[in-house]
């Protein structure tokens, strides 16, 4: 499912690729994660969030 997380870790969102530290990507993941859980709030009150930190995947 997650990949292990290495020193630069590629995060595609959209059309646009970013390199981040390890404890950007943790944060990236955890923030999906919990994204996931409360999706029917935030789908309702933050689409943008759920945006731009799911990216395509969302």
């Amino acid at each position: 499912m997650v990949r292990r997380l290495q020193p630069f870790y590629q995060i595609v969102q959209g059309h646009q690729m970013y390199l981040v530290m390890d404890a950007e990507a943790a944060m990236t993941v955890t923030l999906q994660v919990l994204l996931q859980v409360f999706a029917p709030s935030c789908n309702k009150s933050r689409p943008w969030l759920k945006r731009k930190v799911m990216g395509p995947t969302a």
